[in-house]
């Protein structure tokens, strides 16, 4: 069942019972009576059209979901995973509260492929920012239902929905840039688990982006790549440990890494340690997201990502949603900047 039936059945356009089901009030009585009624009839999101009929009475304030999905990664165990997904929830929080929503954050199942239907889950939301590598599959499922929502820190170009996330591909080519500038050429990437063993794209397309960057500034410098000095992982301190690990006993030579967050690149620092290697004077190391980097040992060159813009806009761009129900969707990338700090330097000679 899908806003459309809704809409057919009480004889209205879909964004009139997208209106009322967000709580509008530029919708007539009567016509709003009808849409109800309709809502009731199909059976449709009977939990957010009661929602909308206590927002009118002032009992309740129109709830946005933060649904984080993370099925590509190992650790997701219902938490906020990191203080990555936490300060895009408090940039989203903040810009939901200048208007008078709210947001409340809920992990999804691993597996999950299609909008959960328990009672307590996001149904009861009147919107939702899809958070993390959520799967087309879910993704299409939320748009069927006809919950408004955008995607937030995922870049999915096949499907028609709102997308917001960080200029990775240009972060990424600054900070490997960086690394040719100082005349490194053999310069590992150290990323996400990919779609499928043997393959060469990332399963979490945010990471795909840093590869292309990657890829790119390469590219400008007249540098081949070289897929053996690559390496996956589930994006965490473990995970980077073991990827260097892997790429140190593989025997490739590499002067330089790029790392695919500033968590990975934690653990490509303990594991070149006990290696006897010390960054920067054998190996430069380059993260990116900007978490841990100011504290690392040595401070770590990164790519700053702007987590709390990144939430505010996902809710300014899902109210435009909610108003605007037939607009074309967009992408909107938010700025990054290189911060240069002490793991990075020439190469060994």
């Amino acid at each position: 069942m899908t806003m459309r039936d809704v809409a057919q059945r009480a004889g209205v356009s879909a964004g009139t019972v997208s209106r009322v089901l967000n709580g509008h009030e530029n919708v007539a009585g009567p016509l709003r009576d009808r849409v109800l009624a309709a809502v009731r009839e199909t059976g449709y999101a009977t939990d957010r059209a009661g929602r909308v009929r206590s927002q009118r009475s002032g009992e309740r304030v129109h709830e946005i979901g933060f649904l984080l999905s993370l099925p590509y990664l190992a650790h997701q165990d219902g938490g906020l995973m990191s203080p990555f997904w936490a300060h895009i929830l408090q940039g989203a929080q903040a810009e939901a509260h200048r208007s008078g929503a709210s947001v409340t954050y809920e992990a999804l199942p691993g597996d999950a492929r299609v909008l959960p239907q328990r009672e307590e889950g996001p149904r009861r939301f009147g919107s939702a920012l899809l958070t993390g590598s959520a799967p087309p599959d879910l993704v299409r499922s939320m748009l069927a239902s006809g919950l408004p929502l955008v995607l937030v820190d995922n870049y999915l170009p096949s499907l028609e929905v709102d997308s917001i996330l960080a200029n990775y591909a240009y972060g990424s080519e600054l900070a490997v840039t960086v690394l040719l500038e100082y005349g490194h050429r053999d310069i590992a990437f150290v990323g996400g688990p990919l779609q499928q063993e043997g393959g060469i794209r990332h399963a979490v397309s945010t990471v795909e982006l840093r590869a292309v960057g990657y890829r790119n500034a390469l590219a400008q410098f007249g540098v081949p790549f070289r897929p053996q000095i690559t390496e996956t992982c589930d994006l965490t301190p473990d995970g980077g440990y073991q990827a260097m690990r892997r790429l140190l006993q593989a025997d490739q030579h590499f002067s330089a890494v790029f790392c695919a967050n500033d968590p990975t690149a934690s653990g490509v620092l303990r594991a070149l340690a006990e290696a006897g290697l010390e960054v920067p004077r054998d190996v430069s190391v380059v993260g990116c997201d900007d978490e841990l980097g100011a504290v690392m040992a040595p401070p770590l060159t990164t790519v700053r990502l702007d987590k709390q813009a990144m939430g505010a806009e996902a809710v300014r761009r899902l109210q435009y949603r909610r108003d605007n129900p037939t607009a074309a969707p967009v992408t909107i990338m938010t700025p990054v900047e290189l911060v240069n700090r002490a793991s990075v330097a020439t190469p060994p000679a």
